[in-house]
């Protein structure tokens, strides 16, 4: 699993789409980047500092990439197609509301590799509608603030969307957490692939403090603290 260091339901709607000072770029624009920039470690470096948006494009990312959205970075897909290899959009720390927007895309592994969205300011949201995101080794999008006069928040919206992380050889599976105080998600229509799953779909996860799952293939439609509660002590139980 990529660490940051390594590696239409009813929320979100006062968010505008598409904000009003982004600028139009290419996949081409953020493969280049991360191939000119790749380190020792193997990993490219993109830093988006303005609002994006890349729309009607297929491309590919052909190095392992971090992708660092630095204070009114913000990420929108409208109808892309990408493959890559490991991809990690992480803010690594607190900086202002970061917004992550995917729609109508397919985001997939060229191969076994992971995907990590992680953000860490309480009004930080991300949406995926009508999407897919395949990534064998894992799927994780945490959402959290880590300030500490702002802890918790994080909004996500998943729906009408396929997220799958099925390789028998991983256990990291997914996640799509927000904060347990004063985070939200809504999961509508949402299909979970996490590969060989246990009884209690222990390899797929999904939780906010206000969460609510309708229509959840792969995941009990439970999955706010109480239920998770429960289920700890089910598992306890046995």
């Amino acid at each position: 699993m990529l660490s940051p260091v390594h590696s239409r339901c009813n929320a979100l709607s006062d968010a505008p789409s598409r904000p009003d000072d982004d600028r139009n770029d290419t996949l081409a624009d953020l493969a280049a980047r991360c191939v000119r920039s790749v380190g020792e470690d193997g990993y490219g470096y993109a830093t988006i500092d303005y609002r994006v948006t890349v729309s009607n494009e297929v491309g590919e990312i052909p190095v392992p990439c971090r992708i660092r959205p630095e204070r009114d970075g913000w990420l929108q897909l409208n109808n892309v197609d990408l493959r890559s290899k490991h991809l990690s959009i992480s803010d690594y720390g607190t900086n202002g509301e970061t917004r992550v927007i995917v729609n109508n895309s397919n985001l997939l592994a060229a191969g076994r590799h992971g995907f990590l969205l992680q953000l860490s300011d309480a009004q930080d949201s991300v949406a995926a509608r009508n999407s897919t995101i395949d990534y064998p080794l894992s799927v994780w999008v945490q959402i959290s603030g880590q300030a500490e006069d702002a802890p918790g928040g994080g909004r996500i919206e998943v729906s009408n969307s396929v997220v799958r992380a099925a390789d028998p050889q991983s256990d990291d599976g997914i996640q799509l957490v927000a904060g347990e105080l004063g985070g939200r998600a809504r999961f509508l229509n949402l299909k979970l692939d996490a590969g060989d799953l246990k009884s209690d779909c222990q390899n797929a996860l999904l939780f906010a403090g206000d969460c609510q799952a309708t229509r959840v293939e792969g995941f009990p439609n439970r999955c706010g603290p109480q239920e998770m509660l429960q289920r700890l002590e089910k598992d306890t139980d046995q």
